[in-house]
């Protein structure tokens, strides 16, 4: 339709030098006609930029709500597992630490969600592992290490971790303090089940327990992140329906 009134208006153009020439009673109709052209083109052009508007608009809304899904869908593509280990036995445990327990998480890709089989750190996105309530006995994967003899290492069924092995130590392959648990695993370190922490060599069970292996409770979505990304792409929709609607009218 665009190049419809611009050859329109060529043809206005190219005839307007014979205007003058025409007899009165045709000249007053060319000119009407001409004139209601040019209204009409003036019209379809307002329109044209208007709708042209709203539509970069709802582009823009389009591309946030597909970035608010592509963030809902980022925050799935992990899942976080919480471990709680039996209390140490005050048979073992340095007196300080008689009766605490070790926890931990681990997050780990996508992958596992269902999953049955082995995975190791290749499947792993982060971790933390310590003794509860206990500030100044604390390892994560960013500030400590883990020991390749004895890799991080879990078994899952139906993505439902069944056996483990998890050592995290201060932060070179050899170094104590250290933190232990596993059940269940083919690399077995001293334990086949049970949790421990050791301080330093000489002191080797600071806290201890065997044949008591804790839980790993299965993983539950984040009530408030996920509330929020909901929330914010509700607000999206609502601006584009309103958009649609303003187009339509």
């Amino acid at each position: 339709m665009h190049r419809e009134f611009q050859n329109a208006s060529m043809q206005m153009h190219q005839s307007s030098t014979t205007l003058t020439a025409l007899p009165q009673a045709q000249l007053k109709p060319r000119l009407a006609s001409y004139r209601a052209m040019a209204f009409t083109y003036s019209t379809y052009r307002r329109t044209t930029m208007a709708f042209s508007g709203k539509l970069t608009t709802l582009s823009k809304l389009f591309v946030a709500a597909t970035l608010t899904m592509g963030t809902i869908a980022s925050a799935a593509a992990s899942v976080t597992f919480h471990y709680t280990g039996n209390p140490f036995s005050a048979q073992y445990s340095n007196p300080s630490l008689s009766g605490k327990h070790i926890v931990g998480s681990v997050t780990f890709d996508d992958s596992v969600r269902g999953f049955t089989g082995e995975v190791g750190q290749a499947a792993i996105q982060s971790w933390s592992i310590g003794v509860a309530n206990t500030p100044s006995i604390q390892f994560n994967s960013t500030a400590n290490a883990t020991d390749s003899n004895w890799p991080l290492w879990f078994r899952f069924d139906q993505g439902v971790i069944t056996g483990w092995q998890f050592l995290a130590r201060e932060s070179t392959a050899d170094q104590f303090p250290e933190i232990y648990t596993t059940h269940n695993s083919p690399y077995s370190y001293i334990l086949s089940t049970g949790d421990y922490y050791s301080s330093d060599r000489s002191n080797r069970m600071s806290g201890l327990n065997i044949n008591s292996a804790g839980v790993w409770a299965a993983p539950v979505p984040e009530t408030s992140s996920a509330l929020m990304m909901l929330a914010g792409l509700g607000v999206l929709l609502t601006s584009m329906r309103k958009r649609v609607g303003a187009i339509k009218h």
